[in-house]
């Protein structure tokens, strides 16, 4: 469950793209306010930052929203023709209980995503530094927020929350593809705009409706399909879809015994990798166990070679709440499982 766990969080990159914008130093947590909290992982260490025009991570990544916070990774690197996933500790403490209402994930150049999480365990024995994770990093993992890349980030309605709470020791999985012959030394930033406790509504937690197990031939056109009974009473105020590069189209239905009450169909486009379709809602869905979500992927594989999870990926994912911070997924099997 552990890997299991580790290949299902590494699909939660999330939102819109937008412009880029950074540059704090190496390992820094910093307030709305300009106070800094947290110490630097390394402060010694020399800025060697390349100055690379093509790098987004520049010099001017936006402050935190009045009130939010900042933080930010130590610097890692990334080696040539290598895609990496990458765990560290955060230098952040987190004094008090804290409830985010969105965020904006920056990283540098090559970088797919970035995931910042708790575990309720606190990952003892795990290394805090920079380090290729394993399902060791990733168990009662609680989702604060993801975002791919270049400003997207969760966002979720007024006065839903996901709660980071007090003591809570935060770690990132950042997931970087570096198709370079070079070396790439990267860092990740996030921004999360925070509401007092007095304005939340609701607490959220997270769904993944996620096909584990495909292998998708070579040199031919797949498509898969995958059902699940969901397992309580939820508010859905927006759902993610979200394959690769040879992704061909996407389905999500979600329908009871009489009707379909949610339905999108739409074309993989390229660059949706990291900017995706979110399917924003005017009135949130309000599902229970009457109801059924039909996830259907189809891909066109061009390579010479089966295409694997998490090469490939068919994922629906979506914010609930009431909920209390948990990530709960369903897999191609229909069970519901918390990784």
């Amino acid at each position: 469950m552990k890997r299991l766990s580790m290949l299902l969080l590494c699909a939660l990159a999330t939102a819109c793209g937008a412009e880029s914008e950074p540059g704090p130093d190496p390992g820094t947590a910093t307030a709305g306010d300009g106070d800094t909290s947290g110490d630097p992982a390394n402060p010694d260490a020399p800025d060697d930052r390349p100055d690379d025009p093509d790098d987004p991570m520049g010099d001017d990544i936006p402050p935190p929203p009045p009130g939010g916070v900042q933080m930010v990774t130590p610097e890692f690197a990334i080696p040539p023709a290598t895609e990496m996933f990458v765990c560290m500790r955060v230098p952040f403490e987190v004094t008090e209980d804290m409830f985010v209402q969105s965020s904006a994930i920056y990283q540098r150049d090559a970088g797919h995503h970035t995931l910042l999480f708790y575990s309720e365990n606190g990952n003892p024995g795990v290394d805090p530094l920079p380090h290729e994770c394993s399902g060791a990093d990733m168990t009662d993992v609680r989702i604060v927020t993801a975002g791919a890349a270049m400003g997207s980030g969760l966002s979720m309605p007024d006065g839903v929350v996901l709660k980071l709470p007090k003591g809570a020791e935060l770690w990132v999985q950042s997931h970087y593809i570096n198709a370079t012959d070079n070396e790439r030394v990267v860092q990740d930033v996030i921004n999360l705009e925070l509401i007092p406790e007095s304005e939340v509504r609701e607490v959220a937690s997270t769904f993944a409706h996620v096909d584990l197990t495909f292998a998708l031939p070579p040199k031919q056109e797949s498509t898969r399909v995958i059902e699940c009974k969901l397992p309580r009473r939820m508010t859905v105020p927006w759902l993610l879809p979200h394959m690769h590069e040879w992704g061909k189209s996407f389905k999500i239905e979600i329908f009871d015994d009489e009707r379909t009450i949610f339905e999108w169909e739409g074309d993989w486009f390229d660059g949706a990798r990291n900017d995706f379709p979110v399917q924003e809602l005017d009135v949130p869905l309000e599902l229970g166990p009457e109801h059924t979500i039909r996830t259907t992927c189809n891909w066109l594989n061009t390579e010479e070679t089966p295409l694997l999870w998490p090469q490939e990926m068919c994922v629906t994912f979506f914010p609930f709440y009431p909920g209390d911070g948990t990530l709960m997924a369903c897999d191609a099997s229909g069970e519901v499982f918390e990784p």
